[in-house]
């Protein structure tokens, strides 16, 4: 096939591509015709009218959401110390969401094989990758899509997420999304798996994070499915998730779930725990009349209930906020929606103090002047501080080639750990 038919026939696809999408969404506007105001489920006992007020919606543009906005990516707002400088930007190989066990010597992540999204280990250095839940696994979860993985701090469990027996293996059901889905834990030793929630039809679950000792586990978990086309309702309306989380003589368990919902209903994704445990962090976009496309970080302790915003960005989303090993800095993904033709999101890496200032970008790959540039709208996901605070682990999507990316970026120094005297060569 020559050029010009390649190009034609490139055209032809995206032509379709777009005419599916703009017929989606039609579908999905004429729902939203006569409903300004969802279903409001989840709030607690006295706090209906609040609830109310908050899920308010009214209509986004078709243009808008196909689109987006073309907003520059943010600048930096100060400086970070020379240890935080970029030394280099490893490949790592393909894949997306890694996590990295508390000593450093393994990462987990999830890659699309034979139909359905896996779980793969492999070395820090990106040697010895294998797939962990392509053979010997329960019945129950062959040919689902599993991902979302996190270690145990004990290094012994790895929980993740994977469709249940409601899940239609579509794009709802993909780990990105994670509608019916619940978690499950596998023993990185002898090979068990443990079921641990079992949630209702049409629910989803996403980014689990353990406490650093181990005794705690946060997610979110969406109880009312979202409208794209209804501005403050797109992705629907979740919550915090908090458990104790126990290894007892019966495999792990969780016990004493608490909901929460700091800022009232709306949009939640957590990221973390403080190092201590007595906070956590998290994506949010809960005020009335705000679009849910553009989430802001906020902490929350949870011994003085006090909520704090970090970031507040006109027409840019932050999200995958990470406290680093000795809770000095934040690392985040921040950038604008560009729409749906361009899935959703192009953002790079960034860095800033703990209480959100001094802001710099740490990634380039959006950016043509750049030798890490990518070559098209890229979107950074799931990240991970090494324990040592040398490096970070993360991964990023190119929306032209679809590319999924396991990368390591490496600092100058310890720049996340002031007592680390490590560093990656």
């Amino acid at each position: 096939m020559g050029l010009f038919q390649k190009k034609q026939l490139f055209v032809i696809t995206a032509g379709l591509l777009a005419l599916f999408i703009i017929g989606l969404l039609i579908g999905l506007q004429r729902d939203a015709v006569g409903t300004t105001q969802p279903k409001c489920g989840g709030c607690s006992p006295g706090e209906n009218t609040t609830c109310l007020e908050r899920c308010v919606c009214s209509k986004n543009s078709l243009f808008f959401v196909l689109l987006g906005k073309e907003t520059p990516l943010p600048d930096n707002t100060g400086s970070q110390p020379e240890a935080c400088r970029v030394k280099k930007i490893e490949i790592l190989g393909n894949g997306t969401s890694p996590d990295i066990s508390a000593d450093g010597k393994s990462i987990a992540y999830e890659k699309k094989t034979k139909g359905s999204y896996e779980i793969y280990l492999m070395n820090e250095d990106g040697s010895g990758s294998h797939c962990l839940t392509c053979s010997n696994i329960p019945g129950v979860l062959q040919g689902k899509h599993k991902g979302k993985a996190t270690f145990h701090p004990d290094g012994k469990f790895l929980l993740f997420g994977a469709e249940n027996e409601y899940g239609a293996h579509g794009l709802s059901t993909i780990p990105g999304i994670g509608e019916n889905h619940d978690f499950w834990v596998r023993s990185l030793e002898d090979g068990s798996y443990w079921r641990l929630t079992h949630l209702p039809k049409d629910y989803a679950l996403q980014y689990p994070r353990f406490s650093a000792d181990g005794s705690k586990l946060l997610w979110s978990e969406r109880y009312e499915k979202g409208k794209m086309m209804s501005k403050g309702c797109e992705y629907g309306f979740w919550r915090l998730m908090l458990a104790n989380f126990t290894l007892g003589k019966e495999g792990p368990q969780i016990s004493g779930v608490q909901e929460l919902m700091p800022g009232g209903p709306g949009f939640y994704e957590p990221h973390g725990f403080s190092a201590d445990g007595s906070s956590i962090i998290f994506t949010a976009a809960f005020e009335n009349g705000k679009s849910q496309l553009y989430g802001e970080i906020y902490t929350y302790n949870l011994i003085t209930k006090e909520l704090t915003r970090i970031t507040d960005s006109e027409d840019i989303h932050d999200e995958q906020s990470l406290y680093s090993p000795d809770g000095s800095r934040i690392s985040l993904m921040s950038g604008p929606f560009v729409g749906l033709l361009r899935i959703a999101y192009k953002t790079d890496l960034y860095l800033m103090d703990n209480e959100g200032n001094n802001r710099v970008r740490l990634t380039h790959f959006n950016d043509p002047a750049w030798p890490e540039y990518t070559g098209g709208s890229t979107i950074i996901n799931k990240d991970a501080w090494h324990p040592y605070g040398t490096e970070i682990i993360s991964g990023y999507y190119v929306s032209t080639t679809r590319e999924e990316k396991i990368f390591a970026l490496i600092f100058e120094g310890p720049c996340g750990n002031g007592t680390a005297t490590a560093s990656k060569t």
